[in-house]
């Protein structure tokens, strides 16, 4: 089974000229999965890194770019959770 979803009412992102810092609540997979093995983030739909933490600075953005980004948890056995954009 897929890990929970990361909690979107509680994610924030703080946006300056040379990065972008996201920030979002640890979730947790199920009581009978095999563990949380990290967080996947994709910047305009193109993989761009993987995280243990819930935090993540993307530092390579340009100043006058707007982007989007999307979180995934994931389990060890790469069930992926519902998507947080």
């Amino acid at each position: 089974m897929a890990p929970s979803a990361v909690d979107s009412q509680k994610t924030g992102a703080s946006i300056f000229r040379t990065h972008v810092d996201l920030l979002w609540p640890a979730t947790s997979d199920d009581t009978n999965g095999s563990g949380l093995a990290g967080y996947w983030i994709y910047r305009d739909g193109l993989y761009l890194a993987r995280t243990q933490a819930t935090q993540f600075s993307d530092e390579a953005v340009a100043s006058s770019g707007q982007y989007s980004y999307t979180i995934y948890a994931m389990d060890q056995h790469e069930n992926q959770s519902p998507a947080l954009p």
